[in-house]
């Protein structure tokens, strides 16, 4: 089975890396700027305070809150 890289690579498609943790179903956006992500998102990366997620958020989906 290919990796992540090895099928990017492939298709050429442009990935970022983040250490940020998300599950499917917990995130979902309005197509307007805002995305809403579960509680369980900050239980994902307790290293990280909720502002750190929110910018993560921002860089990762090109959503202005």
């Amino acid at each position: 089975m290919a990796g992540h890289q090895e099928v990017t690579q492939r298709i050429s498609l442009e990935t970022d890396h983040s250490p940020f943790v998300m599950e499917g179903g917990s995130i979902t956006g309005n197509g307007k700027g805002t995305v809403i992500v579960s509680k369980l998102t900050r239980h994902r990366n307790p290293y990280m305070q909720v502002v750190e997620i929110e910018e993560e958020l921002k860089k990762l989906s090109g959503s202005e809150r």
